[in-house]
């Protein structure tokens, strides 16, 4: 299933379930925080959000801007949901 967020098409990987965050709580969170935009080591741009779901708990966010190969249009492939309590350090 694609969901889609300021214009751009969404998939959640499987790794982004790994913290059992909800893709409601992501979306809401995508759509609300401002991302921090990056290059990774493969030269993808990176996109990092970390903002307040509507019940107030900080979620941080992750994904990388693809190209689908079935028809050529970008995808951002959201590879990383978790909630910041979870940080090592914290």
């Amino acid at each position: 299933m694609t969901d889609i967020i300021e214009g751009v098409r969404v998939r959640f990987a499987r790794s982004a379930r790994r913290h059992r965050v909800a893709k409601g709580r992501a979306l809401a969170v995508m759509a609300s925080a401002d991302p921090v935009v990056t290059t990774n080591e493969h030269g993808e741009l990176e996109f990092s959000r970390i903002g307040a779901d509507e019940r107030g708990l900080e979620i941080e966010i992750v994904g990388v801007l693809v190209i689908e190969e079935t028809d050529g249009r970008e995808l951002l492939l959201v590879i990383h949901v978790m909630p910041t309590q979870y940080r090592k350090g914290r």
